[in-house]
């Protein structure tokens, strides 16, 4: 993890150079991403079309930031699922543990249903039988959703 955080923090400043608040601003940024590059580009992309370069304060540009990430992420890689994996995707988003297992669900799920949307890179397999959805963010989206 800890070449993530230093990947995120290079990152952030070659974007954010003339921000007087860096450090922080490169923590915030580790927190919401884990070093994701896909979401430490997008979010910084939206950072600096809503900030107008005065980023005292990320957190409060987070629900516009995360709503466009929704719209602009999340609801296509749901479009590329069944209704039965969408409904899956949610119940794995709503349990307590980061990672699941076929027979942990609630409805039961065939197998195939775990190993296509692993193709399709919403699960990662973590192991034998083990799932966990791509990212953090992600689970956000399905919970609220």
């Amino acid at each position: 993890m800890a070449g993530f955080q230093v990947a995120s923090e290079e990152y952030t400043t070659a974007v954010f150079d003339s921000s007087p608040h860096i450090q922080r601003l490169a923590d915030w940024l580790y927190d919401k991403t884990l070093g994701h590059p896909y979401f430490l580009a997008f979010i910084s992309r939206q950072l600096l079309v809503l900030s107008h370069g005065l980023l005292a304060d990320p957190e409060l540009l987070w629900p516009e930031i995360f709503k466009r990430l929704e719209h602009e992420k999340f609801r296509s890689d749901l479009a590329q699922v069944t209704e039965r994996e969408v409904q899956l995707l949610r119940e794995i988003a709503r349990t307590r543990n980061d990672e699941v297992s076929p027979r942990e669900m609630n409805n039961r799920y065939e197998r195939k249903y775990f190993s296509r949307l692993a193709e399709k890179a919403l699960l990662v397999r973590v192991g034998r039988g083990r799932y966990k959805l791509y990212h953090p963010l992600f689970r956000l989206f399905l919970q609220e959703g």
